[in-house]
């Protein structure tokens, strides 16, 4: 799930910006997927006004530079 949260959430992009001037100042070292919300209706808009809010939420530890312990991120996803 590691490169998963690299490439498809916001903390990925904090880590290509904040590592593109000084490599290793933010890792994302491990992450799990700890929740998903599947209603299965399928993606975009519905005739009912209402959106496709299918999720996985992923808990994400991140090794920042300067920092004694993990941080611990919890990040939502949303799917298609």
């Amino acid at each position: 799930m590691t490169k998963f949260a690299e490439a498809f959430t916001p903390l990925g992009v904090t880590q290509a910006n904040k590592n593109s001037f000084s490599g290793g100042s933010y890792t994302i070292e491990d992450a799990k997927l700890v929740g998903l919300d599947y209603n299965n209706r399928g993606g975009g808009a519905h005739d009912d006004g209402e959106e496709n809010n299918n999720s996985i939420t992923l808990e994400v530890n991140v090794n920042v530079r300067g920092e004694r312990t993990l941080r611990m991120e919890s990040v939502q996803v949303l799917l298609g």
